[in-house]
């Protein structure tokens, strides 16, 4: 797999390499709490731990500010890295300003217009060819890093009821709705039970079904991709994608 690095090296040659998409923006995801990857189908490049304090993202928001690309650092910060709180392990937590001469913005993660009005901001922002943008947005996790999380360790029950109360992004949106008059809250509790009864049903398809083949199992990965092969759990066995 590609590196951060060599991405960004033929995203300035290739510009950006986006003939296959539809939008003129790449975009680097970095996760507070697990990872970072380019979401583009040529490479994906995972760290663990609190992404945005690692090596590959200062130099690669160096070389994106450098060749100004049109590059948007998406930053979700929910808090906490894996247990440990931001202000614990974190000098500056004001993630937005991370990238020095690239501009950012602090965004409510949990707010889906405000969201999209952000993205819309740094899209035009990139597509207008004035290089590199951040967003840092602040959202929260409900539920532990990981199935062993023992989240009652460093943080407390109260704090999550509280953010679920106060800002629980699907209870925000029906608020929005509300107040505008696009739904009534009968319609939305519709919605809702529709939902629950297809994710049931769709459960119940999933564990009722045959267990799919292993060659299958590199299947649909991509889109629109030739297939090729994959390597398997060890460097003899080699697995084929699929459309």
């Amino acid at each position: 797999m590609l590196s951060v690095r060599i991405l960004m090296q033929k995203a300035a040659q290739e510009d950006l390499i986006l003939h296959q998409m539809d939008v003129k923006t790449a975009y680097l995801h970095a996760p507070i709490d697990c990872e970072i990857y380019l979401e583009q189908p040529q490479g994906y490049e995972k760290n663990s731990n609190t992404g945005e304090k690692l090596g590959q993202v200062a130099e690669t928001m160096n070389m994106a500010a450098l060749w100004k690309l049109p590059v948007i650092f998406a930053c979700e910060n929910n808090g906490y890295a894996k247990g440990t709180s931001m202000g614990r392990c974190t000098v500056n937590t004001d993630f937005y300003k991370r990238g020095d001469v690239i501009p950012g913005l602090r965004v409510d993660g949990m707010d889906v217009l405000c969201v999209r009005e952000a993205a819309r901001f740094a899209s035009d922002h990139c597509r207008s060819g004035k290089g590199p943008i951040i967003m840092e947005l602040q959202t929260y996790r409900f539920f532990g890093h990981a199935i062993g999380d023992t989240e009652h360790k460093y943080r407390t029950a109260d704090e999550v009821d509280e953010v679920r109360k106060e800002r629980d992004p699907i209870y925000l949106l029906e608020g929005h709705l509300i107040r505008n008059n696009i739904a009534t809250m009968e319609e939305l509790r519709e919605i809702n039970e529709k939902s629950v009864k297809d994710v049931e049903e769709a459960a119940q398809f999933a564990i009722q079904s045959p267990e799919p083949l292993v060659e299958e199992l590199c299947s649909y990965i991509y889109c629109n991709n030739p297939p090729f092969k994959i390597r398997g759990i060890n460097p003899w066995t080699k697995l084929k994608s699929s459309m």
